[in-house]
């Protein structure tokens, strides 16, 4: 039995940016003798230097969050802006040209129908479809029935 073993750089390396990233310990260096936390709870760069240590979660809360603590605690300076208001374009009614949609690009059509459904009351759009076939039975099943569920005029 005994323990387990890591068996590549790659493994151990994720391991630890996933304790680092969760925030289970932090990741940092050793510089004049003190340990200087860098990365807690955010992705670290790993370098696998001699200065680098695994830093005990304690320390990095004691750390790191002290210096968020002080910057809220210091007076706020209130800044106020006023800018001009600025006479907005609008469009109060849109015939777009009939567009060919290219294989595939129909779902980031729908994302459109849907942003302009969101600013105009009334949209329609008209369908053509060709180059292709369609089995009459397909267009009573699912092209009718799909319209008629939908409460759409044919």
């Amino acid at each position: 039995m005994g323990e387990d073993r890591i068996l590549s750089k790659e493994t151990l390396e994720d391991a630890i940016r996933e304790g680092v990233v969760q925030g289970i310990f932090g990741l940092g260096e050793i510089k004049s003798g003190k340990i200087i936390p860098v990365y807690w709870k955010k992705e670290p760069t790993l370098g696998f230097e001699e200065c680098e240590v695994l830093i005990d979660k304690s320390i990095c809360e004691r750390e790191l969050e002290k210096p968020l603590e002080e910057v809220s605690k210091q007076k706020t300076v209130k800044k106020e802006t006023f800018y001009e208001e600025e006479k907005k374009e609008t469009i109060s009614k849109l015939e777009l040209p009939l567009i060919k949609i290219p294989k595939g690009k129909v779902s980031q059509l729908l994302g459109l129908l849907n942003f302009l459904q969101s600013k105009f009351d009334n949209l329609e759009i008209k369908i053509a479809a060709n180059e292709g076939e369609m089995d009459k039975r397909d267009y009573e099943n699912k092209v009718k029935e799909a319209l008629k569920q939908l409460g759409v005029e044919e």
